[in-house]
């Protein structure tokens, strides 16, 4: 399939792509996104108790997300604090958004 684009395509760009799209392929990983984008910097605990999610859950999640380039994070004492690093997410999350609108209007 991909012969059938131009022949300068950038098979890296594309897998790029492809990888922040499948960090953030999930309703919960969207939801800590968008949790983080309003409230800034949150610790796992934080995160837990706002979505009521169960913290190796959430570990998962933000440690795939932290990979991506998505989240990045700060140790504090015992305490790890994540917050959005990634810009490009908050844009695509946005587009995204506006394209499904919400309670299938």
């Amino acid at each position: 399939m991909l012969d059938m684009l131009d022949k300068d395509i950038d098979i890296e760009w594309l897998n790029r792509i492809s990888e922040l799209l499948k960090a953030i392929a999930n309703p919960n990983r969207i939801a800590i996104v968008r949790l983080l984008a309003k409230e800034g910097r949150l610790s796992v605990s934080q995160i837990c108790r706002y979505l009521d999610m169960k913290q190796a859950t959430a570990s998962i999640y933000l440690n795939r997300m932290a990979k991506t380039g998505i989240l990045s994070c700060k140790r504090q004492g015992k305490e790890v604090f994540y917050f959005v690093d990634s810009k490009t997410v908050l844009e695509v999350l946005h587009c995204l958004g506006a394209c499904v609108k919400k309670g299938g209007e």
